[in-house]
């Protein structure tokens, strides 16, 4: 269905008015009107549209919360983009840099009407994902819905060239392009019967995400899978995924507007409208070829959402009001019940190169602004514990890098690495400090039961550690060897004679580019050569890495993970 006019008076004059329409003939003029508002929505000229004085910053205009006074209207709101940040900064983003307002100043001139009357524009998901330059944004919690975003003809092809999604929408959003607001239910729902929404069973999707330190090749990793795009798609670094997994960070028990269960059915509806959007526009022949297989590249940060992935993705394929597992495609005895196909890749470098390269980049851009108070607090992460459980068998937890940006980058490197090797079973759970947990159970996909963090590890062959020095070697044998593998990997076969000469040739290809050219994040000290640790910083962080046993073992800041592509631990 196409968007169509609604207001609230307008309904109410209606149906005491409509018998009289026959008899002066404004049956044509409502027609008329009727027509006139589909093709003025349809302009791509949309820059031409003057924008209403009602605009927010930040926030929906008033007239959002009309969406539910009918239930046979569409539910997905239409308004007008008319400013955005477009700063290069990561730091910028979410609905707090968009200026939303209401789309049309066109009047209705109806006869029931005592005043004309400026309508309210609806649509449906289906409608959002079929525009071929319209892609999902961000989440709105406050507003507990989704913005996808209008970039203009061709927009969406230029994003997809960007190295960072967040970013990238952002530079192309088109000002005067249609916003559209999905809330949270509706865009759950249709998630959750996509494949009839969709006309294909999402349920045979193969997904992998590249969980990474940052800094590490990952953005290469997505430019040498996007080369593969007759079978694969590959996202970099979206915004709504950088804030599933901030939320994931934070005690959703105290937080109270959004629960687990919440999260989880966010994780699944924005993984697979974002997916099926690509879908979608390949059925309707605006893209080539549809993938069968994804690709989600998040942020150094998103691993804290991998628990949430999994339970998101469960065994068969569907999640419950309680966000934990329902089975809409057969039983846990149907023997033609499938686990849902995911695998999950790990980049890491050395902790001293990643605080060097990303601290050359952030320095620049000040201090981070200081968390907003009244918030709830954030969950404990794999470092504190393993420094609470260091403390607590006598080693002094002090030494913490003495530069603040250094001491956080150090951190957050602690907890990736940490929390990927308890996942893969390569560190129990006491050496990293989980309190309660004597070993880790190897999960298995054959049952019902939802992944348990700090409980489960993942399924043998499903995952693959990739270190950022094998993965570039100059050693083009061997780099054709580790690219080979990893495209077996994502493509879910194990022979690589299934695999097509050129298309190994194209991933080769890419390692000749460098990955984020023409971004903020090209810009570090090893383009620049203004070096941000000197050489008593890099012996703090190493000196404070090795106060936690499980990362001193494996080399420390300079670790090498055993079972890494390419090495021979």
């Amino acid at each position: 269905r196409l968007p169509r006019p609604f207001s609230a008076a307008r309904r109410a004059a209606q149906s005491g008015a409509m018998e009289n329409l026959a008899d002066n003939g404004v049956y044509i003029i409502a027609f008329g009107v009727v027509v006139l508002t589909l093709v003025f929505f349809q302009r791509s000229d949309a820059q031409t549209v003057k924008n209403l004085s009602c605009e927010t910053t930040g926030a929906m205009p008033p007239r959002w919360g009309e969406r539910h006074n009918y239930d046979d209207q569409p539910e997905v709101a239409v308004f007008q983009l008319t400013g955005v940040d477009r700063h290069p900064s990561g730091r910028v983003g979410g609905a707090s840099a968009l200026t939303i307002a209401e789309p049309w100043t066109m009047l209705f001139e109806e006869p029931w009407l005592d005043t004309p009357e400026e309508p309210m524009l609806w649509t449906t998901v289906d409608f959002v994902l079929s525009q071929p330059d319209t892609v999902l944004y961000c989440v709105d919690y406050a507003e507990r819905a989704l913005i996808f975003l209008d970039l203009g003809v061709g927009g969406r092809d230029k994003c997809d060239k960007e190295p960072f999604l967040d970013r990238g929408i952002r530079k192309h959003a088109l000002e005067g392009g249609h916003v559209y607001v999905v809330p949270f239910d509706v865009g759950i729902s249709y998630a959750l019967n996509a494949s009839m929404h969709l006309k294909t069973d999402v349920s045979k999707w193969r997904m992998t995400w590249v969980w990474n330190t940052g800094r590490c090749g990952s953005t290469l990793m997505h430019r040498m899978l996007s080369t593969q795009d007759e079978t694969l798609a590959s996202l970099t670094e979206p915004f709504w995924f950088d804030q599933l997994a901030h939320k994931a960070h934070t005690d959703l028990d105290a937080d109270g507007a959004t629960t687990e269960a919440d999260l989880v059915k966010l994780v699944h509806a924005c993984h697979v409208l974002e997916y099926g959007q690509l879908v979608k526009h390949a059925q309707l022949g605006l893209r080539k070829n549809v993938p069968s297989m994804f690709i989600m590249n998040p942020k150094g940060f998103g691993h804290r959402l991998i628990e949430y992935v999994h339970r998101a993705f469960p065994v068969y394929g569907s999640i419950s009001n309680s966000g934990e597992l329902e089975n809409p495609y057969g039983t846990v005895d149907d023997p033609k019940a499938d686990p849902w196909p995911i695998r999950h890749i790990f980049m890491y470098r050395s902790c001293a190169k990643v605080v060097e390269s990303f601290g050359s980049i952030f320095s620049k851009e000040g201090p981070p602004p200081k968390p907003k108070g009244g918030g709830p607090p954030p969950k404990p992460t794999p470092a504190s514990e393993a420094m609470k459980q260091a403390a607590a068998s006598g080693v002094a937890a002090s030494g913490t890098p003495k530069h603040p940006l250094a001491a956080r980058l150090t951190g957050g490197w602690m907890d990736c690495m940490l929390h990927w090797m308890e996942l893969t079973g390569r560190v129990d759970g006491p050496t990293m400090g989980l309190s309660g947990v004597d070993s880790l159970r190897r999960y298995d996909a054959t049952t019902a039961e939802p992944f348990a963090k700090g409980t489960d590890q993942f399924e043998e062959g499903s995952h693959m550690t990739i270190r950022m020095e094998e993965y570039v070697t100059k050693d083009l044998d061997k780099r054709k060897s580790q690219v080979v593998e990893i495209l077996k990997f994502v493509n879910f076969v194990d022979d690589a004679d299934l695999l097509h000469a050129r298309d190994v040739g194209a991933a080769m290809k890419a390692f000749e580019t460098h990955s984020q050219a023409g971004s903020a994040m090209e810009k570090s000290s090893a383009v620049t050569g203004a070096k941000f640790l000197d050489p008593k910083a890099v012996g703090e962080v190493e000196a404070y890495i090795n106060l936690i046993p499980a990362l001193e073992a494996v080399g420390g800041s300079n670790a090498v993970l055993p079972g890494s592509l390419g090495t021979d631990k």
